[in-house]
């Protein structure tokens, strides 16, 4: 079997069990004779999987002008190759820009770009890491708040009219770190856009077969004939590919406010691995041999299993929720996808909270890094992390966050 050589939108709409996809219809929907397709978008992280299925949406509307960003050349070339297949049918203008925009660099771009009416800030560090692992928790700290920051500010400089920020699932009610930053980065931009730019966020399920997650590292290992991890007690909302372009792209074009999109309540249906494998395997025809933990570990020449891993990952979330108890409902008149209002009301406390870890961030960025600055900025973002707070410190906020 040949990784390469698979059909992933089919293989996903087998796994999933359905062949339409989710958020198409409601997308369609704002798209009309008014609609202005020489609007100039730019989009952070363009070479990553959700970015590259927005961007190629977009452009299959009819959108033309495409400024990309991202740090890792290679992913990023993959979306302007596939940008260039259509444009021998349309007449695309494209901009490639290869940069870290978390780092003081990435400023310099207000330069050469003249104007961007859409700005996609999809850039971001995704996987869960263990609360130990402090360097690379800091790590992804640094990189989802610094560029969020930096992305906002240059929004701002070119006077876009609107900016769309991918969150996460995990950023209602954080139970790690990388749920805290999305949170963090949320509340920022609702507060530091307002009056200046149109700011919308989405939050959706896992991406199947995305870059980097499990489902794809399975592909990659069964092409290699190697051992795979199956969590046995976890299960999952999940959607396509090209369901998170759409619901992408219509969270950008709706236009609303200081809005959260989300699928409808109920749409989707938690999955377990172990089930979602099973379907795999009988779907590309190989056959895998399941294991526990303690066989694996008792036999080192076992290859072509599956071992079937208990417990979650650490700071991982037991069931996955979208919207927090006080946000509420804007819309709902479309057919899958309902729009929240976002951080309506904010606390002084919590505005200081984010002000206080992105001045650390950037001090950290001019003096250089230190053990104990680590910990400061750990120690600040930990504060977003429910886990990390009792119950009651947490009901307390909400309540204020509502006032």
């Amino acid at each position: 079997m040949k990784n390469n050589f698979l059909d992933i939108n089919l293989l996903s709409s087998t796994l999933l069990n359905r062949s339409e996809n989710l958020f198409l219809e409601d997308l369609k929907s704002l798209i009309g004779p008014n609609t202005d397709f020489n609007k100039s978008i730019l989009v952070t992280g363009a070479g990553g999987t959700i970015a590259k299925e927005t961007i190629l949406q977009l452009a299959d509307f009819g959108f033309r002008n495409f400024t990309l960003i991202d740090s890792n050349e290679n992913a990023l070339v993959e979306t302007v190759r596939a940008l260039k297949l259509l444009q021998l049918k349309s007449n695309l203008n494209i901009r490639s820009i290869c940069v870290d925009i978390a780092a003081t660099a990435f400023k310099l771009c207000s330069g050469p770009i003249i104007k961007i009416d859409y700005l996609l800030h999809l850039a971001a560090s995704k996987h869960v890491r263990g609360e130990r692992d402090k360097i690379s928790n800091y790590w992804m700290i640094r990189n989802n708040i610094l560029s969020t920051v930096r992305v906002a500010d240059l929004a701002i400089t070119l006077g876009c009219s609107r900016l769309f920020f991918i969150s996460s699932d995990k950023a209602a009610s954080p139970a790690n770190y990388m749920g805290a930053t999305k949170k963090i980065c949320e509340i920022y931009l609702s507060y530091i856009l307002r009056d200046k730019v149109s700011f919308i966020t989405a939050r959706f399920a896992n991406v199947l077969f995305s870059s980097g997650s499990l489902t794809e590292g399975w592909l990659y290992r069964i092409a290699a004939n190697e051992t795979l991890p199956v969590p046995i007690d976890t299960k999952r909302f999940f959607i396509t590919k090209k369901e998170s372009g759409a619901i992408s792209a219509f969270a950008l074009l709706c236009g609303i406010d200081n809005a959260l999109v989300v699928p409808r309540d109920q749409l989707l249906k938690p999955l377990g691995f172990p089930l979602l494998f099973e379907r795999l395997t009988e779907a590309i025809k190989i056959d895998y041999k399941k294991i526990s933990e303690e066989e694996y570990l008792s036999n080192k020449l076992i290859q072509n299993s599956a071992v079937l891993i208990c417990g979650l990952t650490d700071g991982e979330k037991e069931e996955e929720v979208f919207v927090e108890s006080y946000e509420d409902k804007l819309r709902v008149d479309f057919k899958n996808i309902d729009i929240f209002s976002l951080n309506k009301f904010v606390s002084d406390t919590t505005l200081t909270r984010v002000e206080n870890i992105v001045e650390a961030l950037f001090t950290n960025e001019r003096k250089g890094l230190t053990d104990e600055m680590v910990d400061e900025v750990l120690e600040f973002t930990s504060y977003f992390v429910s886990s990390r707070r009792s119950a009651k410190s947490r009901d307390v906020d909400l309540e204020k966050l509502c006032l």
